[in-house]
């Protein structure tokens, strides 16, 4: 529901949203189930629940990445990133469990939604920096500076490191991760306020911050 609400404001704001989503449903849907099995696709769904936990992880470290965003952007990226945590085992326990996916195809699939992840994001990104204008030479500028935020020594993808790697040690299991940082502010700021998103954002914020 959010997902589809913050895709209608997009559309209002004219961004390419019914194209991008197409091109999405196109790589996910057709190209990859008609390349590879059910299996390997499943290993690819484990692997990027992996990814999306790991962002997590980011959204609820000391730095506050967030901070400068508006309240109801934090809330809904926040509520996000809970959900992400809450179910980061389920394509992993089906993978193991019904379709007996052995390590080298889990590994594999990692390595490959390691590059399928990011290439991703970037294209979409760069189609929406095109739809508002910014020409070649800009996007390009911005482009190095925002890898250079990610990669840098202490940048954003720093932390996560420790946490990506653990999916390659045989016998790994989502659930065998520390508890996500964040994770049980949120959901108390979420009870005490009426399950008010934005005010359980903001609360947890404020208590992590005091850590």
């Amino acid at each position: 529901m959010v997902h589809e609400q913050y895709n209608n404001v997009l559309r209002k704001q004219g961004m390419p949203v019914d194209k991008l989503i197409g091109w999405l449903d196109q790589l996910l849907f057709d190209k990859y189930r008609n390349r590879h099995s059910r299996e390997y696709t499943l290993a690819i769904t484990g692997a990027l629940e992996h990814f999306t936990a790991l962002g997590a992880h980011a959204m609820f470290d000391d730095r506050d990445i967030m901070g400068d965003a508006h309240p109801k952007v934090r809330a809904m990226y926040a509520w996000h990133a809970i959900e992400e945590v809450e179910h980061k085992g389920v394509a992993y326990d089906v993978m193991e469990d019904y379709t007996k996916v052995g390590y080298f195809k889990r590994v594999g699939a990692l390595l490959h939604a390691t590059y399928m992840f990011p290439a991703t994001i970037f294209h979409i990104q760069r189609k929406l920096l095109i739809q508002d204008g910014f020409s070649r030479a800009e996007r390009l500028k911005m482009a190095v500076k925002g890898v250079w935020w990610l990669l840098k020594p202490g940048g954003l993808l720093a932390p996560m490191h420790k946490h990506y790697v653990q999916y390659y040690k045989p016998g790994y299991h989502p659930w065998h991760e520390a508890d996500q940082p964040g994770y049980a502010e949120w959901l108390a700021a979420f009870d005490h306020n009426e399950r008010d998103p934005v005010k359980a954002s903001e609360q947890m914020r404020a208590v992590m911050a005091m850590a």
